[in-house]
């Protein structure tokens, strides 16, 4: 192995916050007094456990020319990644000649870091430090208090409780149906492990968003356009004859879908117009075939609800999923398709560097073929060339899938 550096991140800056020491931080003697002084401040602080232990794996591997700590921001998020970066760069700067770092955390973020980290230096090997805790508590109202320390006890015992509260002081007939229906949403979603996405896509666009923006009118037009569409559905079943339960719920559906699938390609076409704002290309991706998908399973479960209710009969509903198959593949290549005309032909120089999605560095641009689709890199021993469909992402560098 050659030369590698050790690499602990504190995303949330709680070396600025509680021990005011500003990272990059160099060094063993500094490392260890910058742990030492957030352990001061904060006993109970893993990331202080977090600092000594790189120290530790730095003393015990010959390899390892450094050991170094780099923070975030507060808020986590975007400013927080960009800090990362920004001290990432500052500290390979100093370290041009290893090969990669060892990479020590708490497991708490690293589906966010280790993304950010690879593209900039080979992750060589990772450990995650699990802090022991003490078995029992002597003070209980000690456990009370972490306990409700954690956004995800405080939701449960003081969220559902109030909405229950609102719900029963404002609607007293209809009251109990919709605490019933919103605590089984809640259950549902916790048992079937969303609650986590829903709330981490929350906080994203609380952090990628600002009602000085364009897009903000969007937000709240899909906003309105979603709670219009129970408002409707409730509606269109007021109007259903039968009284079988699967005919008034494909009933409600049906008049449900379609303001409920504008609100959400509303909200789809906001959040393109943030990530354009924030020049992150890739994302615009994932919301454009978003898009299409939206507009899918609109289609389908239109088609599901007609066909339950008998507007539609069985031969006509295969040949529409048929078509919508087809249309969605369609779509989709439209989609990927401008997206490569769009946001990788146009942004891709000459003389750029290429990265693999390790960090590795493949090579420099050397030509795009526009007709072909394809991409020449001037590698370190031959030229490859690849699609540019293998193109990840284009900014002040190029990202690609390693396939060769």
């Amino acid at each position: 192995m050659g030369k590698v550096l050790v690499l602990c991140v504190d995303r949330d800056d709680d070396l600025g916050r509680k021990a005011k020491i500003k990272g990059p931080v160099i060094g063993e003697e500094k490392n260890i007094k910058a742990a030492n002084a957030l352990l001061m401040a904060d006993p109970g602080e893993a990331d202080g456990n977090t600092i000594f232990e790189a120290v530790r794996i730095k003393k015990s591997n010959k390899d390892a020319v450094e050991v170094v700590t780099i923070t975030g921001d507060r808020n986590r998020g975007y400013r927080a990644d960009r800090e990362v970066l920004k001290q990432l760069d500052k500290v390979l700067k100093k370290f041009a000649d290893i090969e990669g770092v060892i990479l020590v955390t708490d497991g708490a973020d690293d589906d966010e870091l280790i993304p950010i980290i690879q593209s900039r230096v080979k992750i060589i090997s990772k450990r995650v430090l699990l802090v022991k805790q003490a078995q029992q508590l002597e003070k209980s109202y000690y456990v009370l208090k972490e306990v409700l320390k954690d956004p995800n006890f405080a939701r449960l015992i003081f969220g559902l409780p109030g909405i229950i509260l609102l719900t029963l002081s404002f609607l007293e007939e209809m009251g109990m149906k919709i605490i019933i229906f919103v605590i089984g949403l809640y259950l549902l979603l916790k048992g079937f492990g969303f609650e986590e996405p829903i709330i981490n896509l929350i906080h994203s666009f609380r952090e990628t968003t600002s009602v000085e923006r364009a897009s903000f009118p969007l937000y709240i037009a899909s906003l309105i356009m979603i709670l219009l569409s129970f408002w409707a559905g409730a509606q269109q079943m007021g109007t259903a004859e039968s009284r079988d339960v699967v005919v008034k719920t494909a009933t409600f559906v049906e008049g449900f879908m379609f303001l409920f699938t504008m609100g959400l390609l509303l909200f789809i076409l906001g959040r393109i117009g943030d990530m354009y704002y924030r020049n992150e290309p890739h994302k615009i991706k994932k919301y454009l075939l978003s898009s299409v998908t939206v507009v899918s399973m609109w289609m389908v479960v239109t088609s599901t609800a007609e066909l339950i209710v008998g507007k539609i009969p069985a031969d006509l509903f295969i040949m529409y999923l048929f078509a919508i198959f087809i249309g969605t593949i369609i779509g989709l290549a439209v989609v990927r398709n401008f997206y490569i005309k769009r946001f990788i032909v146009m942004r891709i120089k000459k003389g750029m560097e290429v990265y693999d999605q390790h960090g590795e560095i493949v090579g420099t641009a050397f030509n795009i073929n526009k007709e072909k689709q394809r991409l020449t890199i001037k590698g370190k021993d031959a030229p490859i060339s690849l699609p540019l469909k293998d193109v990840v992402l284009v900014k002040d560098y190029i990202i690609i899938r390693k396939r060769f």
